[in-house]
């Protein structure tokens, strides 16, 4: 009897309310599993062992697999494994897709991963998830578990179609890394249409939709989120929640995952939003669902939604380590940054930006960029032949369909550029950085000129430098009334007297913690400095005023958040706005000789010295 009495079976056996001891070991036993269960979604998310899913052209989710790819997207490709099951192959690679939403890698593996079942949480789910009415166009956002960019690329000139109520067919625009823009329907029947469907047809087959259009408008929309700091926090991209550019945040702002769950905003700068992650979050319960923000009790329209560490529908980025909230280093902070692949690297937006990119990635190459995010917004020069030429200097593309959203992509990529880059140069592709002290790599001391440039002010701010502004010089078309082709550089050499704004490199880690970008600058973090480069250091050639024939598409529109399009006759003494034009895009008598103050040839004759073939006039972008 003593013998059982110490046994719970036993004592249950014997006790009057034998029911009750057994309700307190289920209950117990549930509270193990929900520990154990949390503590492995924790571990999970910084494990390549569980709890992630990692596409790989997938068509459909049960074991089906895709083989043999080819890569392309140059740069640094990583390979993840995830909740897959791996078996070797040999003679072939796998062509693996990495789901960032705005952008895909391909990456090369020796093995191939089969998906184990479905991911939980998503039953049958459709294949265009949202879409956006545009000034331009109607964007539609795929599925991430059906993402066949690849295919629909070869598919697009004759078997794809945006089809809206099932009825009426328009082009599509472009297909990009989970993007695809469609034409309007005609205009008679645009309000016939509003509230139907939108979808795909591929060859004769309309693609599962969820996607209803008129719902979403791009004025005001969460249309992005990023994953933060091994899970704990998350970035919202909201377009149209402030009015100007140093607008506060409303009064009454949460954040809501799903319909139920409200956490708090951390921080909030411009369009972007901080929010915590609900806690004991279970990434089977809100795969796919709708990430938002509450506004002074009402929803704000939102597109984006939550999907565990490497899948997204709209954006999501891998992360790896903590970021320190202070200015102090921990000797693990150390220990990372020294491991970082890349000391310094590059970061542009584009739209159209084809003819230039070459001789710009080449050049900063020269002076210690190691590694190129190029962010294009909408392109149609076929620039993503120009990044695949450019594979040996480490560059990638990334789709950013979003229109007039520049700081939020800056922003955007310090995030994604945090896991590999220690410095990131945020310059746009008519901004050339001239060094005229640490011109050349150095033969005793093995830095690259922008490394010895940033190791200079750095040691002048006691190693707390959290970013380097250089002044720039903004030049006119020179002369010139025909396009370049030998490019910018060696071209441009009249200019105006006076500095005017700045662009910066940038240390990641000092990066505030709404990741606020100014477009010329980032806010930072407490206890990190400023510093501006002497001009006798270094400056930026801005080739602000080009030829006509390459000026007049900037009246087409602008890419700042807060800069008015030109073609608004509002905010016409604006800086960004051209002194002397109106708001047509109507070429002025003299053009050509027009913001030339002085002549500046010092950049034209060290690029001729260095970037020029032995015995040929040709440069090597040429």
């Amino acid at each position: 009897m003593r013998g059982r009495w110490w046994s719970y079976g036993g004592a249950c056996r014997y006790h009057l309310k034998m029911h009750r001891c057994w309700l307190v070991l289920l209950l117990a036993s549930g509270l193990l599993l929900l520990c154990w269960d949390t503590r492995n979604f924790r571990a999970c998310s910084t494990s390549k062992a569980c709890g992630r899913f990692y596409g790989a052209g997938i068509d459909k989710y049960p074991r089906m697999h895709h083989d043999i790819g080819n890569i392309h997207d140059g740069g640094n490709f990583k390979q993840k494994t995830g909740s897959f099951r791996k078996e070797e192959v040999s003679h072939t690679y796998l062509q693996t897709t990495e789901f960032h939403g705005i952008g895909t890698e391909t990456v090369k593996s020796s093995e191939r991963y089969i998906l184990d079942g479905e991911p939980k949480g998503r039953s049958s789910p459709v294949i265009i998830e949202s879409a956006v009415s545009f000034t331009d166009g109607v964007l539609l956002i795929v599925n991430p578990f059906h993402l066949r960019d690849a295919y629909w690329q070869a598919e697009i000139d004759v078997q794809l179609q945006c089809l809206f109520s099932g009825k009426i067919r328009t082009k599509v625009l472009s297909a990009d890394q989970g993007f695809v823009r469609c034409e309007f329907p005609p205009t008679f029947a645009q309000d016939k249409l509003n509230g139907g469907e939108v979808t795909l047809e591929v060859g004769s087959q309309a693609q599962s939709s969820g996607a209803i259009y008129g719902q979403f408008i791009w004025k005001k929309l969460v249309y992005g989120l990023v994953l933060l700091e091994d899970e704990n926090d998350a970035l919202l991209l909201v377009k149209g929640i402030v009015s100007k550019k140093k607008g506060s945040a409303p009064e009454d702002l949460q954040c809501l995952f799903g319909n139920k769950i409200i956490t708090e905003v951390i921080a909030f700068c411009q369009e972007n939003v901080r929010c915590r992650l609900p806690l004991f979050l279970s990434h089977t319960n809100l795969i796919g669902k709708t990430v938002t923000l509450i506004v002074n009790g009402s929803h704000f329209p939102s597109v984006a939604r939550y999907y565990p560490q490497g899948v997204s529908g709209n954006l999501l980025l891998p992360y790896s380590g903590p970021v320190s909230l202070g200015a102090q280093k921990t000797s693990k902070e150390r220990e990372l940054e020294g491991k970082k692949q890349y000391n310094i690297c590059a970061c542009t937006m584009v739209w159209n930006g084809a003819k230039f990119l070459r001789e710009w990635v080449i050049y900063h190459s020269y002076l210690g960029v190691q590694r190129f995010f190029i962010y294009d917004n909408n392109s149609e020069d076929n620039i993503s032949s120009v990044v695949e030429s450019l594979v040996a200097y480490n560059v990638s593309r990334h789709a950013w369909p979003w229109m007039k959203t520049q700081e939020a992509g800056f922003s955007h990529c310090s995030i994604r550029a945090l896991e590999e880059c220690l410095w990131v140069l945020f310059v746009d592709l008519d901004e050339f950085i001239f060094l005229k002290q640490c011109a050349h790599p150095g033969a005793q001391d093995s830095l690259t000129p922008l490394h010895r440039l940033i190791t200079l002010y750095d040691a002048a701010a006691k190693g707390q430098l959290g970013q380097l502004k250089i002044s720039c010089y903004n030049f006119g078309p020179s002369g010139l009334t025909t396009l370049p082709k030998s490019g910018q550089t060696v071209n441009y050499i009249c200019r105006m007297n006076a500095q005017k704004r700045v662009k910066s490199i940038v240390r990641l880690k000092a990066v505030n913690n709404a990741y606020c970008s100014r477009v010329h600058h980032f806010e930072l973090k407490q206890g990190f400095v400023s510093a501006r480069a002497a001009k006798d250091d270094a400056v930026i050639h801005h080739y602000k005023y080009p030829v006509w024939e390459d000026f007049k598409v900037k009246f087409i529109r602008r890419v700042a958040t807060f800069v008015a399009d030109w073609k608004e006759k509002k905010d016409m003494d604006s800086y960004d706005r051209t002194p002397g034009l109106g708001n047509e895009a109507v070429e002025p008598i003299g053009w050509a000789h027009w913001f030339c103050e002085m002549e500046d040839t010092e950049l034209r004759d060290y690029v001729l010295k260095v970037f020029r073939f032995q015995n040929s006039s040709k440069l090597i972008w040429e």
